[in-house]
């Protein structure tokens, strides 16, 4: 026979972890300051020069907002009278391509000229296939009464029909 031993089953110990001698810490009275938070900053919106063709192809990129676009064409094209020496007069386009004069281009221009309140002559550069007489006689009337001393019409490509009397009616 053989002799047993009495193996008691050590029970699992904890591992000792030491610790940190700390100085107590008193509860909080009022709240610690704290720095003021700024607000988060928003990017100023990129300014594309119209005058480069990469900008123009990298707007459509970016996949800007039309009304960015609308806001951007607007500032080139106020400045193209001062880069090309036209800074006394009150520049407007009548771009017509597809479309006939009609009483809405009367409209649009005359709304358009009253912002000059003969304070600069006024250019209109004319690209249109014509359209109604009554619609160019009236442009030419109010651009002619709007204008400071004179109304000039360049026409750097098309004036068919009633643009071509709309261009006859200027000085």
């Amino acid at each position: 026979m053989t002799k047993r031993k009495n193996i008691k089953a050590a029970a699992p110990t904890k591992p000792r972890i030491p610790r940190a001698h700390a100085a107590p810490v008193a509860p909080p009275s009022a709240p610690a300051p704290t720095a003021p938070v700024a607000p988060p900053v928003t990017p100023a919106p990129k300014v594309y020069d119209l005058s480069r063709q990469g900008d123009i192809i990298q707007m459509f990129v970016d996949d800007v907002p039309d009304e960015v676009i609308q806001a951007n064409a607007r500032n080139y094209l106020l400045t193209l009278p001062g880069k090309h020496g036209l800074n006394s007069y009150f520049v407007m386009v009548l771009y017509d391509e597809h479309t006939s004069l009609e009483s809405y281009e009367a409209n649009a221009i005359y709304e358009a000229a009253t912002g000059n309140n003969k304070a600069k002559d006024i250019l209109l550069m004319v690209h249109s296939l014509g359209g109604r007489v009554e619609s160019a006689y009236l442009i030419s009337k109010t651009c002619r009464s709007l204008a400071k001393q004179r109304f000039v019409v360049a026409v750097p490509r098309k004036a068919k029909s009633a643009a071509t009397l709309l261009a006859l009616a200027a000085r």
